[in-house]
C-alpha cells in the first residue's frame, strides 16, 4: 500500500498571517490531531514550516498558545535535526502514545524567506509619488462622492457583515482589500483598507504589523471577490507606516497605518468604481447617536463562516464615550482617547473578522468622510460589546506628517 504524505496544518492563527501560524495539527489514518509541546524546539518548527512551503525562520510556542485542540493528540517527544523533509523522518513516540493534555498543544509561527531571486518589474519599480510641498496638494480636490446611482430598493437579504446587508457595486468606491499571496500561488483577502489619495490607503496597524510587503498587495475597485471585474486594480506596496506608538499603554491603542502604493504614472486611476474618501477636518466632530456605515468582506459572525464574496455594509450608531467606557461595556482601562465605540448595545449590526482595517464612513459637509477604522471588539454583534474603531480625526497631525513622507 502506498504511504500518503503526512498532512500538516496550522490552526487558530491571526487572519492576516494566511496560514503561517497556529496550533500544529497533523493528519494520520484520516484523522486530524495535535502535537504535544514536550521537547519541541526550533528544529521541529523548521521542519513543519518548510513542509508547508515557508522557507524563512520558524518560531514555536508552548502551552496551547493559539488555543487547545480537541480529539486525538498524535505526537509526543518529537525530535528533529531540522533538515528533514517530513515529520515522518523525525524521531517520536508511537502515533497516539503520549502523556499530554491539550493545554500542552504546541504552536508554530512561520516566516517567509525574504531573499528574492527573481524580482518582477512590479516589485522593483520605484514609486512615482511626486514631491508635494503640503498636504493640500497631495489630497484629491474631490472626495467622498459616489458616481454610481444605487437603487433605493437594493436587496435587504441578510447577507451580513454581522447582521448587515449586501451592497450594490459602486456604492462604496473607496473600499480596498489588503490581500496575500500564499506559497501555493493562491491569493486571499486579509484586511480592509480605504483609499485616501492617489498614492495611499489607510488601514489598521494590527493588519500590517510584521507584514512582509513583498508578499502582499492592495486591490481596489473590487466588489465581488469571486468575479474578475474590469474596475479592479491590483497594486503592490511601496512602504508601510505604522503609528510609532501602536499598542502603547493600551492594547491596540493607536491602531492606524498608512500604506504608500507602488504606483506608476499619476497614481490610482479613479473611475466610477474607484474613488477617494474624505478625511475629517478639524471642525468636523464625531457626535454620539449619528448613524455611520461600515463595509467589508468579513465573516458574518456565524460559526465556521468564511469571508464574503460580495461586499457587505451595515449602519451603526456612534456610542457616547461614557457608555463605551462603562464597566458593563469595555471599562475605562481598555478604551483610549484614540478609540470610540459604535453599534447597538443589544447586539446586531457589527464588524467581524476580516473587516478589520476597513472604513467607518459618515456623511458630512465635506462629502462621505472616514471617521473611523475598524479595529477590534469582543465577538461579533454581542450585546454590550459593540465594535471599537480608531478615531481618525484624533490622528490628524500624524496623518499630515505621514502622508508627506
Amino acid at each position: 500500500m502506498v504511504q500518503l504524505p503526512l498532512e500538516i496544518r496550522l490552526v487558530g492563527g491571526n487572519e492576516r498571517r494566511a496560514g503561517m501560524e497556529g496550533r500544529v495539527e497533523v493528519r494520520q489514518f484520516g484523522v486530524w490531531g495535535t502535537v504535544c509541546d514536550d521537547d519541541f524546539g526550533t528544529n521541529e518548527a523548521l521542519v513543519i514550516c518548510n513542509n508547508l512551503g515557508f522557507k524563512g525562520t520558524a518560531e514555536f510556542k508552548k502551552e496551547a498558545a493559539f488555543g487547545p485542540g480537541n480529539g486525538l493528540i498524535w505526537l509526543d517527544q518529537l525530535r528533529c535535526a531540522g533538515n528533514e523533509t517530513s515529520l515522518d523522518d523525525c524521531l517520536h513516540e508511537k502515533w497516539g502514545y503520549h502523556n499530554c493534555k491539550h493545554s500542552e498543544d504546541v504552536s508554530v509561527i512561520c516566516h517567509l524567506d525574504t531573499k528574492k531571486t527573481n524580482d518582477t518589474p512590479e516589485t522593483t519599480a520605484k514609486s512615482s509619488l511626486p514631491k508635494k510641498r503640503n498636504l493640500k496638494e497631495l489630497l484629491p480636490n474631490h472626495c467622498g462622492k459616489r458616481l454610481v446611482t444605487v437603487p433605493k430598493s437594493m436587496s435587504m437579504v441578510q447577507q451580513r457583515i454581522a447582521s448587515g446587508f449586501k451592497t450594490e457595486r459602486g456604492d462604496h468606491p473607496w473600499q480596498a482589500s489588503i490581500r496575500s499571496t500564499t506559497p501555493a500561488g493562491q491569493t486571499e483577502h486579509v484586511c480592509g483598507a480605504v483609499i485616501i489619495s492617489k498614492y495611499h490607503v489607510m488601514t489598521a496597524a494590527h493588519c500590517v504589523r510584521d507584514l512582509d510587503k513583498d508578499f502582499y498587495y492592495v486591490r481596489i475597485g473590487d466588489y465581488n471577490m469571486g468575479t474578475l471585474e474590469d474596475s479592479e486594480q491590483d497594486i503592490y506596496i511601496d512602504e508601510i507606516y505604522i503609528h510609532d506608538n501602536f499598542e502603547e499603554s493600551v492594547k491596540l491603542n493607536n491602531d492606524i497605518a498608512i500604506i504608500k502604493l507602488k504606483t506608476s504614472g499619476s497614481g490610482i486611476k479613479f473611475n466610477q468604481y474607484v474613488q477617494p474618501i474624505c478625511l475629517p477636518s478639524e471642525i468636523i466632530k464625531l457626535k454620539s447617536n449619528i448613524n455611520c456605515t461600515i463595509t467589508g468582506w468579513g465573516s458574518d459572525g456565524s460559526i465556521s463562516s468564511s469571508f464574503a464574496n460580495t461586499m457587505r455594509s451595515a449602519s451603526v450608531p456612534i456610542i457616547d464615550m461614557k457608555i463605551c467606557k462603562a464597566a458593563y461595556v469595555y471599562g475605562k482601562t481598555t478604551i483610549s482617547n484614540g478609540m470610540f465605540c459604535a453599534g447597538n448595545l443589544d447586539g446586531g449590526a457589527d464588524a467581524c473578522q476580516g473587516d478589520s482595517g476597513g472604513p467607518m464612513v459618515c456623511s458630512t459637509e465635506l462629502g462621505e468622510t472616514v471617521m473611523g477604522i475598524t479595529s477590534w471588539g469582543y465577538g461579533c454583534g454581542r450585546a454590550n460589546k459593540p465594535g471599537v474603531y480608531t478615531n481618525v480625526q484624533y490622528y490628524g497631525e500624524w496623518l499630515s506628517k505621514t502622508l508627506l513622507k
